[in-house]
């Protein structure tokens, strides 16, 4: 066999070690990816078949509404003995896992907005009316939350705790009349009306009393 001849053969051989190498590497990230997928399925499917078992990992897939003392506390896993879910100051609800912090200053919404953030939180989110409730309760006055005007749409500011970014103009959550989009960007605030509490838009250079959430010290 000739020089030339022998050169063509090693050549085909790597080229035929290439093509196995790319078709093994190929199908090994194919099995990592097929594996990721089934970890991901089984772990949600597991969660949802078992949401609604007592107890996993709370009732109902939530927290139920309880006091905030030791024995209201100690049925959760992260429980101990003296454990205080919340800063000196802060609120623990234990419906939305929170703690919240009830200003007793008014702060323009920008200024409320670097407030909550220079303590590791964000102005709080509105989910549902007994938040609202809840919080215009504690206040008793207009309060600054995090929801503001951006163009033609309302969001939340804060996507740390994964709220629901944007505010639907057709939420019940909203006083009567409200929203009117302006010209001049608005921010949300709890609105104390005659009947209760809603969410209104307003001047975010306004002062008002405002309220920060935080997620509880679990470690």
């Amino acid at each position: 066999m000739n020089y030339d001849a022998l050169q063509r053969l090693d050549k085909n051989t790597k080229d035929r070690r290439l093509v196995r190498l790319k078709v093994l590497s190929a199908s090994l990230l194919l099995l990592s990816l097929t594996l990721f997928v089934w970890t991901l399925y089984l772990y949600f499917e597991y969660f949802l078949t078992n949401c609604n078992k007592k107890g996993f990992p709370y009732d109902n897939c939530t927290l139920r509404e309880n006091s905030t003392n030791s024995e209201a506390l100690s049925k959760y896993s992260w429980y101990r003995p003296g454990f205080k879910p919340c800063h000196e100051g802060w609120v623990f609800k234990d419906k939305s896992f929170g703690c919240y912090y009830i200003s007793n200053i008014t702060l323009a919404w920008t200024d409320a907005n670097k407030f909550c953030r220079n303590m590791s939180s964000c102005l709080t989110n509105i989910l549902s009316d007994e938040d609202m409730n809840w919080m215009g309760n504690l206040t008793n006055d207009h309060t600054w939350v995090g929801g503001l005007q951006n163009g033609y749409v309302y969001q939340w500011a804060c996507q740390q705790y994964n709220y629901q970014k944007k505010i639907s103009p057709l939420s019940t959550l909203w006083a009567s009349g409200e929203p009117r989009l302006n010209n001049t960007p608005q921010c949300v605030q709890i609105w104390k009306t005659e009947t209760g509490f809603g969410l209104d838009d307003h001047y975010c250079n306004l002062s008002k009393r405002f309220v920060c959430k935080a997620l509880p010290i679990i470690r």
